[in-house]
């Protein structure tokens, strides 16, 4: 009998530790109904936030990683180029597109294969083709990351996405990567593909895009999918509704259907609340000798009003009351998005009492 006691009383104990976890979790999701470990959602022309969760918690991408692999392989090498492949490619774990040692293989073609057939054999193949080996390719995709993008809180040891301690990314940072991706023609196009005709050596059949919204989800217009069991379910999309284009990372679903789900849901979410308006700039607002685009996007609420503001070397834009949607310096350095106050010495220059140059309203039809 006190044997039953004392079990009971040890089961209480843990029921209190986990229940409120439990709990929380439950809070959570329920709130945002979104189960992904990590999530982000953001405006492809603008770089802005809409919503996120734990966006730059460092995480295991899986095969988003071939996201960066395409691009920085586009961005070296001739879609013309011949592969050789090496002994090495052939046998990489995984998911493959079957390429036979020795054979060679158009640059396009592997990039088929790993954008659509996620290809680990193909990744390898083309690390090897670029770099000389999947070490120093490796290094330039880290290189691509901090020094062209600017990103800090991801780092790549292999260019497919297999599992090591030490290959990570971040939600945000794949958003990122992603509209720096979706800006480069031969990658959108690629990416776009639901699928291809893969002819190769070891293999000659048509080959399928993996992503799971590719071939139902009619605003879906690119992305990459991934799992590896330390990653859980890795899913990175595309949405376009007229004309916004917004990115969703998803990172440690617990299943294949979660991250559709929640993929799904922020995309309804954002594209019922939120529209990408693209504004004139009126060129006469500036020096000649500017840096000045014909357009700028701004991320606005459903049907919001946008005021343009040109101020010196600053162009603002404010929607309903005068909340402040962007700020862009121009012909100084790239566009920049705030999605929060600006600094206390800024604090006059965004000021509703500034005194302005130039106003003019823009509405949104």
């Amino acid at each position: 009998m006190k044997m039953n006691l004392m079990i009971k009383w040890m089961i209480s104990c843990v029921l209190l530790l986990i229940l409120p976890i439990v709990f929380s979790i439950s809070e959570a999701s329920a709130e945002t109904g979104i189960q992904s470990d990590s999530y982000i959602i953001m405006d492809a022309s603008t770089g802005k936030i809409l919503e996120s969760q734990t966006p730059h918690k460092e995480k295991y991408p899986a095969s988003l990683t071939k996201i960066l692999t395409a691009l920085v392989v586009i961005e070296n090498a001739e879609l013309d180029e011949e592969v050789r492949i090496s002994e090495k490619a052939t046998y990489a774990d995984g998911t493959r597109v079957y390429l036979e040692e020795d054979e060679t293989v158009s640059v396009k073609q592997l990039l088929h294969g790993i954008m659509i057939s996620s290809g680990n054999d193909a990744s390898v193949a083309l690390a090897e083709h670029v770099s000389g080996s999947v070490e120093a390719f490796s290094e330039m995709m880290n290189d691509y990351m901090e020094d062209d993008l600017q990103l800090e809180h991801s780092h790549f040891s292999n260019p497919h996405g297999l599992f090591e301690e030490d290959h990570i990314a971040t939600a945000y940072d794949l958003a990122i990567l992603v509209k720096k991706a979706m800006k480069n023609d031969i990658y959108r196009q690629i990416s776009n593909k639901t699928d291809y005709h893969w002819q190769s050596e070891g293999w000659d059949t048509r080959i399928y895009n993996h992503h799971p919204m590719r071939h139902s989800d009619e605003w879906t217009i690119a992305g990459k999918n991934g799992f590896v069991s330390k990653a859980g379910y890795t899913l990175a999309t595309v949405g376009k509704y007229q004309e916004t284009e917004l990115i969703v990372i998803t990172l440690d679903a617990p299943s294949r259907n979660t991250a559709v789900r929640d993929t799904r849901n922020l995309f309804e979410r954002h594209f019922k609340s939120h529209e990408t308006v693209w504004i004139d700039v009126d060129q006469s607002s500036y020096s000649r000798f500017a840096n000045v685009p014909d357009v700028i996007p701004v991320t606005a609420l459903k049907y919001e009003s946008v005021t343009q503001i040109a101020y010196e070397e600053y162009l603002i834009h404010r929607g309903t009351a005068g909340r402040l949607l962007s700020v862009d310096r121009i012909g100084h350095s790239p566009s920049l998005t705030l999605d929060r106050a600006p600094a206390a010495r800024d604090t006059a220059l965004f000021s509703d009492d500034l005194v302005i140059r130039h106003v003019y309203g823009v509405q949104n039809e």
